[in-house]
């Protein structure tokens, strides 16, 4: 029995080193900015009761590669990049967003990426994002620019943790 118990041990032992680098079997890819969007009177765009509601139908997502616009296809339950999803309000009202899944191709030494959303022809905003990167993955969103500017960090994660962004068209 004692012979056993140091051949398991041993065993143990033997299983454990010190060098062995941590892996993971999954990353959670923290890629998404949400936007409300609304005309100069502040009202809901996305309420498709509005008469002047933007047509989602005509909405596409496209990601730069290397250069090249390439259309988003997320591989999830939503491929073209984005959904609309709506919040109940305390007056028991529902205000809506839309989710625009940013492009997740980074690498270690390129953190920064561009997805671009075009609303129609002739209107479209440019979204740029930088990451912080594990194995080429992106983890977390450490900033976002529409158009340029800066509208997220992740040091506003406290005042705005669902990054909610409001555009005006």
């Amino acid at each position: 029995m004692k012979k056993l118990l140091y051949v398991c041990l041993a065993i143990v032992l033997a299983s454990c080193t010190k060098n062995q680098e941590e892996e993971f079997s999954a990353i959670n890819m923290d890629n998404v900015v949400s936007f409300a969007v609304v005309n100069a009177n502040n009202e809901d765009l996305l309420d498709s009761s509005n008469p002047n509601a933007i047509d989602l139908t005509t909405l596409r997502v496209y990601y730069l590669i290397d250069g090249v616009k390439t259309a988003a296809n997320t591989g999830s339950d939503n491929p073209n990049g984005f959904y609309k999803y709506r919040v109940k309000q305390a007056n028991d009202s529902y205000k809506y967003r839309l989710r625009v899944f940013l492009n997740p191709t980074v690498t270690n030494q390129q953190p920064k990426n561009t997805t671009i959303i075009e609303w129609n022809n002739a209107n479209n905003d440019t979204l740029e994002a930088r990451y912080r990167v594990y194995k080429n993955s992106p983890v977390s969103l450490l900033e976002f620019w529409e158009n340029g500017q800066s509208r997220w960090k992740v040091q506003d994660q406290n005042t705005n943790p669902t990054r909610l962004i409001t555009l005006v068209k």
